[in-house]
């Protein structure tokens, strides 16, 4: 099944670091791209218009609901008309390693596989830094590590629903697609998550968006080990600028501890009882 196509669904709000690295990481290896801003306030959209592809689709939707952003996906599923989804979020770039892996997969995949689910390095404090593999909590057939569902077949009855950050694919038969146990082929190349990080170009845009808050200023969990080959210009299918990473981490020291515990607070003295 040598010519299966691919979509790549993204939902953005001020990702303003990443989504470049994102987008392009994947770009070589699919046939269409959609990008649906839900109302950022930095250089996110600005970023996305200056990648020149006819395969990308960038459609400003404005500010959502925590509640109404599970439309937004399920509308990216009715405009979807290739054999599988991408689920690709601005804070997720894909090693060349990992994108090849997936789309292998895809291409040899038989008829009874309707989903890939894709390990990932979550990042912390910094871009060459992750988290202990060995925290990983997300159960998945039994199999416990940092990984997620990340393609999909766009299977007739594919839906989407629940609040942003818990929402989920269902398939026509009522379950979850990752509940579909003999339906789902594990990968074992890992893309990277920067979802713990700055991801905006400034803490402003960030702070706008409450569930970062905790995220970034939180701090590392567990052992941290370099990615630097991960990161490296080389790891990816086309070449990338330099980047710069260490204005995207709050430094450990003691101004950072200080600092984080000061976000923390107000985090939880102003959000809503």
């Amino acid at each position: 099944m040598s010519n299966q196509t691919i979509t790549v669904h993204c939902l953005v709000r001020n990702e303003e670091r990443f989504i470049w690295y994102a987008l392009r990481s994947v770009l070589p290896y699919v046939d269409r791209v959609l990008v649906f801003d839900t109302g950022s306030t930095d250089h996110t959209n600005e970023i996305i218009a200056s990648i020149k592809d006819e395969r990308i689709t960038h459609i400003q939707k404005g500010e959502v609901s925590k509640q109404e952003f599970y439309q937004l996906r399920q509308e990216q599923i009715e405009k979807t008309t290739t054999d599988w989804i991408l689920v690709l979020d601005g804070d997720e770039i894909w090693p060349k390693e990992a994108i090849e892996e997936l789309v292998a997969a895809i291409k040899n995949a038989s008829d009874t596989t309707w989903a890939l689910v894709s390990p990932f390095i979550n990042c912390v404090e910094t871009p060459l830094y992750f988290e202990s593999l060995d925290r990983g909590s997300y159960t998945i057939n039994g199999k416990k590590d940092f990984h997620t569902v990340r393609a999909m077949r766009c299977l007739p009855g594919l839906t989407v629903t629940g609040d942003y950050g818990v929402e989920g694919y269902y398939t026509a038969n009522g379950k979850q697609l990752h509940e579909n146990s003999s339906h789902l082929d594990f990968l074992t190349k890992r893309y990277i998550h920067t979802s713990n990080l700055v991801r905006s170009g400034g803490l402003a845009h960030d702070w706008k968006i409450a569930y970062r808050r905790r995220k970034v200023y939180q701090g590392g969990r567990g052992m941290r080990y370099p990615v630097y080959e991960a990161l490296s210009r080389t790891a990816f299918a086309e070449p990338v600028p330099i980047i710069d990473f260490y204005p995207l981490r709050v430094r450990s020291s003691l101004f950072a501890r200080v600092l984080r515990f000061l976000v923390q607070f107000l985090h939880n003295f102003l959000r809503p009882s």
